[in-house]
């Protein structure tokens, strides 16, 4: 048996309908025999360094596939036309509006996935589920500045970074435009600076206070060498948000949010500076 979705990239939205096609290969034993399709969504967390015994499951999840009358099967790619099925059911489904998106992490993930079963048969394929980006959470009248002094090796000569950032709030695919300037009031050269976009993404696990977190660099740029004494403009430097940003909630309220982190280190040793900017 082969299953087949009606998108090329089984990629689906919250709210849409899915519809795919159950190929059987082999002659079965009752002609009147129909399938039975289930979809389901679902997320297992595991604690880092434990086993998959103490994992925690939750379907969120859980419908049953509805028959329909054979209709037109070539946009159900990829359907083998070389292939001779005996028979060719047609399904469908509609996904729910609060699902969250497909997600891996490496303690865990949120998947989607069709089991079908036929005359003692049994196959399944996951799909995605992508998210929806609410145009209503952009806000570019709100201006925010960041600026904070660290010292680098005394009190009195410290490296100060202005950061600043033309709106708060961005979307995916968006590109941010920092503005940036870095004084190196110290001693010491500064070999290279490096800034960082961070993206946090939390699993939340039933009857826990705290949630699990997911931290991955989904944007970075460097800079050279800052002379003991002088600075560094950072000018529309940009940062590139990806399209596709996912989250864990099962909610309208999305789990994920960036931290702008920079960089700087000389020969000896490495300071971070951790200023938290916006969130999506």
């Amino acid at each position: 048996m082969d299953l087949f979705l009606n998108d090329v990239c089984q990629v689906s939205f919250p709210g849409s309908i899915v519809t795919g096609a159950l190929c059987v290969r082999l002659p079965c034993t009752d002609p009147n025999e129909k399938p039975t399709l289930s979809a389901k969504g679902f997320t297992r967390i595991r604690k880092p360094g434990t086993s998959k015994e103490n994992e925690e499951y939750i379907l969120f999840f859980e419908d049953t596939a509805v028959l329909v009358p054979k209709m037109d099967s070539s946009n159900l790619s990829p359907i083998n036309d070389d292939t001779d099925y005996s028979k060719i059911f047609i399904f469908h489904f509609v996904l729910p509006n609060n699902l969250p998106p497909s997600h891996e992490v490496p303690f865990g993930h949120t998947r989607y996935k069709i089991t079908a079963k036929f005359d003692s048969n049994k196959c399944k394929k996951y799909f995605s589920v992508n998210q929806w980006v609410g145009l209503e959470k952009r806000n570019d009248v709100l201006v925010k500045h960041a600026a904070f002094s660290v010292s680098l090796f005394n009190f009195f000569h410290s490296v100060k970074i202005i950061l600043n950032l033309k709106q708060t709030y961005y979307l995916p695919g968006e590109t941010i435009f920092l503005e940036a300037i870095i004084k190196n009031n110290s001693w010491k050269d500064i070999i290279l600076s490096k800034i960082f976009l961070i993206q946090t993404t939390k699993y939340w696990e039933n009857l826990h206070l705290l949630p699990l977190k997911h931290t991955r660099v989904v944007a970075e740029s460097t800079r050279g060498y800052i002379a003991s004494g002088s600075m560094q403009v950072w000018s529309q430097l940009p940062l590139y948000i990806p399209a596709v940003i996912p989250t864990t909630n099962t909610s309208n309220n999305a789990f994920n949010y960036f931290d702008i982190l920079v960089k700087l280190k000389n020969s000896k040793k490495k300071i971070i500076f951790k200023q938290k900017n916006f969130y999506w």
